[in-house]
């Protein structure tokens, strides 16, 4: 319970205070923009190990994002890990790689 308490205080001030216009991306809400976050975003998740963030970032970049959170059991996150964190992600749409 603690932990949870501590990540969600810590979405709050990466929220409020971003290191740089990137990572606004990375937060929405205080949820963790699974199409954007790192190895070490994914590490403050509970449950979610480092093997499972790179197989979620590796799943991202193979599909060209994730459209819809469930996705993210495709990527080898169990019933219960994603039941755990569901509250705590969102999916924002990648950048465009596109010029006009």
């Amino acid at each position: 319970m603690f932990n949870k308490i501590l990540f969600a205080l810590s979405l709050l001030i990466i929220t409020v205070v971003p290191i740089s216009a990137d990572d606004t991306r990375k937060v929405r809400i205080g949820k963790l923009n699974i199409n954007e976050a790192s190895m070490q975003d994914f590490s403050l998740l509970p449950g979610i190990s480092e093997k499972d963030a790179y197989a979620i970032i590796e799943y991202s970049k193979k599909n060209k994002g994730f459209k819809k959170i469930e996705e993210i059991k495709l990527a080898g996150i169990s019933k219960e890990k994603f039941e755990e964190i569901n509250g705590l992600i969102t999916i924002i749409e990648l950048k465009s790689t596109k010029k006009s």
